[in-house]
């Protein structure tokens, strides 16, 4: 909400004028960077090199073709400080609030879960570690989708399932594991 009222805010201060003038000299393969220094030498409304990007991804999401006239096609920088738009956890519990016994290491039956993510981002290892005894368990997944790393937890814990109490996710994110405990029927085989 609050991006939402800062893009509103920049954009009614750029004029449709201003943008025609950046599209034309875009055209003419002016850099962003050298589009916003002219603006700013030319005493004209200042845009920055950040904001026409962004315009320019706007117009080839719309089916533009403004992007076919920046002289490097490279990836897109990861935006930082840009909102998560994956879906939320629900019922989280914060891992603040995790019970004193799981945090002082008192007992047997704690994991950690951590996922690492390929160099492509397709391929993981899931990683869990017990937190008082230090035991370390790993999978690799072929994914890192939801199931496939469920799978890996599920059958990394098969044959500790009698001393599982807890796990704390990549997210710090504690959730009791009697959804494993429920599930322990499939380990039979």
């Amino acid at each position: 909400m609050a991006s939402g009222r800062r893009r509103g805010k920049v954009g009614s201060r750029i004029t449709p004028e201003t943008w025609g003038l950046i599209e034309r000299l875009l055209r003419e393969d002016w850099s962003p960077e050298q589009i916003s220094l002219w603006l700013k030498e030319q005493n004209l409304p200042s845009v920055s090199h950040e904001w026409i990007y962004q315009h320019i991804l706007q117009d080839k999401r719309n089916g533009g073709n403004l992007y076919a006239h920046l002289r490097c096609q490279k990836k897109r920088k990861k935006r930082y400080g840009a909102h998560e738009r994956r879906g939320q956890l629900p019922n989280k519990v914060s891992i603040e609030e995790r019970p004193a016994i799981v945090d002082r290491r008192q007992r047997i039956g704690d994991w950690e879960l951590d996922t690492i993510i390929g160099k492509s981002h397709k391929q993981a290892i899931v990683s869990l570690t017990e937190r008082k005894s230090r035991l370390s368990l790993i999978s690799k997944v072929p994914t890192k989708g939801a199931d496939e790393v469920k799978a890996a937890v599920l059958g990394l814990l098969e044959s500790l399932s009698e001393h599982v109490h807890t796990s704390i996710s990549p997210k710090g994110v504690i959730s009791p594991l009697s959804r494993i405990r429920k599930l322990r029927p499939l380990w039979i085989s």
